[in-house]
Formats: structure tokens, sequence, C-alpha cells
């Protein structure tokens, strides 16, 4: 439950208070690996590349933590390590973590490929996809026509639907 909060914390961009949920978390259970992925997000969003790699880092080794690595590589200035890491992830788990391949393209702001992960990620039917309403990375492309096509094609509200959702319950 508290990482759930988290997610939806570093969602609406309100950081510390997801770090902070995130840490106790990490107090109530420190072997769980999905905290480490969720403050390496959190780093990644506030653009602190070398702490998002030092926790990465801390990731044990497995699936998990080469999507955590994936997504910490990109936002650094070793190209060479961020195509690496893409490309191991890539290689090692692509049948599994088509999303987070997307994710880490959209951190690459190349939006052809993160829409072409996320149509697999779909054609894979895994879980991520139903967050990408929340989710810091692809929403970069909110206003992207693809976007509003791929919400559509799953079953999601449109960004701007959601937009407008929200502001009509707060008048």
């Amino acid at each position: 439950m508290v990482q759930w909060l988290a997610i939806y914390l570093s969602g609406l961009s309100r950081l510390d208070e997801a770090e902070h949920a995130v840490r106790r978390a990490i107090e109530l259970q420190p072997h769980a690996a999905s905290y480490q992925t969720q403050l390496a997000i959190i780093e990644i969003q506030r653009g602190h590349a070398q702490e998002a790699l030092a926790v990465a880092q801390q990731v044990p080794p497995g699936w998990l933590q080469d999507i955590t690595l994936a997504l910490a590589q990109q936002i650094g200035s070793d190209q060479s390590a961020a195509d690496a890491a893409l490309n191991t992830l890539i290689d090692k788990d692509a049948d599994g973590a088509a999303y987070e391949i997307a994710q880490a393209y959209a951190l690459r702001n190349d939006a052809k490929s993160t829409f072409a992960w996320l149509d697999r990620a779909w054609r894979q039917r895994e879980g991520g996809v139903t967050g990408l309403l929340y989710d810091p990375f692809i929403l970069r492309y909110k206003d992207d026509p693809r976007m509003a096509a791929f919400c559509k094609k799953v079953g999601l509200p449109t960004p701007a639907e959601v937009g407008a959702q929200n502001k009509s319950k707060s008048t």
C-alpha cells in the first residue's frame, strides 16, 4: 500500500512526500527491492542522475535491477552506459518489461520507440499499461496524438479527458 502511495505521489510530482513514503516502506520491509526502484524513479524525476544510479545499484541482481539501471542510466551523461543498460534490458527482459522499456525510451525523448514499446506492452498484457496516466515519464507525451490513440485503444481516458474531468471537479 505504501508503495502505491509513493507511486501516486511521484506521479503528481509530490516528490518529497513520495520519498518519505518509500523510505518508510523500506524501514518496514528492507528487502523489498521494488522500493529501491521507486526511490530511483523519484531521483530520476528530480534529475539527480548520480543518486538514481547509486540507488539502482543497490537493487539485487535480476530483472528489477535491469529495469532500474536502464531507467537511471538514461538521465546520466554517459550515453554508452545508457545504451548498454537499455540493450541489456531489451535483450534479457523484453518479454516481460516492454512497458519499462517504453519508459526508458520516453526518458530519451524518443517518442517513436516509446509508442512502439507501449504497443508491445499492450500486446503482452503487461500490467504497467494501466498506470500510464500517472506515469511521469510517459506523460511527457500527453499532448501527442499517439497518446490519445493509445489510451482509446486500451480503454483508458485520454490525458485531455482526465484533465477536463479534474478541472470540472475543482470548480
